[in-house]
């Protein structure tokens, strides 16, 4: 056999971002894991193309364009059969959310690290990934390539999906179940818990084992730099810690962004306003949120609900019609402007900018 076939480069893809958020290192592994693996299974529709690049905290993702556009266009034939599958999906989704709430409330204050509990734990986990945020993402995403009008034709399609874009509960079952096993490690090994959230799903079920053992030097590369990916052909992921990459991958490459005072988006919901600027990231941010701040994330979810029920309108990388951002923003009639690309990389916490949500356009005042 040719060797070379056997060879997988991420260079021979066309990428394209995703997301970029903080610390989601383990997340997103494990939504590779489920994704290369349940989703063909589930869906009849196998994903290949998986780009990671972690650097000091942010954490970034691609997609391969053709896979993705083939991929939406696929969702897009089950909905408009109306493929009694999309039905199926959901039902399962909200039997899932319903197990994982009912396990947080019951067992978040469980300590017992046996691997047992952590495979079983790790499963349902997994089928929180798939049902209640991929499959999801997967049929509002396909919604997004149509137009307005033909939406209104699978209405009860997507009445059915977007309360599963508003409800998350992954982030929560991660902090309140999956995270006893890291501080049994953290005292077993006496690393920083900061280093462990740099552990792959694999390696901590390993380590949970007593069979691995995490090396402190590796972790550190993982959390100063680090690129990774699927690779298809071997079912694995490999790690790669030079920046030498990104002259093979240019979107890889921080972007480096001229001053601008104004920023073009989608208008999720119209209205003009004007207020400070917060840069949000994570739950943790939400504590100094003031009323009537100026909502900026790369996206929103559901832990960031405190600082949108505050804020005076919300402005976002990232999100289409569908998105949490765009769902929320209609929810509660907040001026909102998402799919900006660029707000967190030009806006600063204490601008004063003006939405203009009936343009689509953000405007630095100082």
């Amino acid at each position: 056999m040719d060797k070379d076939k056997t060879v997988f480069d991420p260079a021979s893809i066309k990428w394209f971002k995703v997301m970029e958020r903080k610390n989601l290192f383990f997340v997103g592994l494990a939504f590779t894991d489920v994704e290369t693996n349940k989703f063909k299974n589930v869906c009849g529709f196998e994903l290949r193309n998986y780009l990671f690049k972690y650097r000091n905290g942010m954490w970034s993702t691609y997609r391969g364009v053709q896979e993705h556009s083939e991929l939406y266009n696929y969702f897009s034939q089950l909905i408009k059969n109306k493929d009694k599958s999309l039905f199926e999906f959901a039902k399962q989704a909200k039997k899932s959310n319903d197990i994982a709430k009912e396990y947080i409330k019951n067992y978040s204050s469980d300590n017992n690290v046996d691997i047992d509990n952590y495979e079983k734990e790790y499963c349902l986990y997994c089928d929180i990934l798939l049902y209640g945020a991929t499959i999801p993402w997967a049929v509002l995403g396909a919604f997004e390539t149509m137009i307005p009008k033909e939406r209104e034709n699978y209405k009860e399609i997507i009445n059915l999906y977007e309360p599963f874009r508003a409800e998350s509960l992954y982030p929560d079952f991660e902090k309140k179940i999956l995270q006893k096993y890291r501080i049994a490690l953290s005292n077993k090994y006496n690393l920083d818990m900061e280093l462990l959230y740099l552990l792959t799903p694999w390696e901590l079920k390993e380590a949970i084992k007593w069979t691995f053992i995490p090396k402190k030097e590796t972790l550190e590369k993982r959390k100063q730099y680090c690129i990774y990916w699927f690779d298809p052909i071997n079912k694995k992921i490999e790690f790669f810690y030079n920046n030498s990459i990104e002259e093979k991958i240019p979107i890889l490459k921080e972007v480096s962004l001229e001053n601008s005072s104004i920023i073009k988006g989608t208008t999720a919901y119209p209205g003009v306003i004007r207020g400070r600027v917060r840069i949000i990231y994570e739950t943790q941010d939400c504590a100094d949120f003031e009323n009537g701040e100026i909502l900026v994330s790369p996206s929103t979810n559901p832990t960031l609900m405190p600082a949108i029920k505050k804020c005076a309108g919300i402005i976002t990388d990232e999100g289409g019609m569908t998105s949490h951002a765009s769902i929320i923003a209609r929810e509660f009639k907040k001026p909102s402007i998402i799919g900006t690309k660029l707000a967190t990389k030009v806006l600063k916490t204490g601008h004063l900018v003006e939405i203009d949500a009936n343009n689509g356009i953000v405007r630095i005042i100082k």
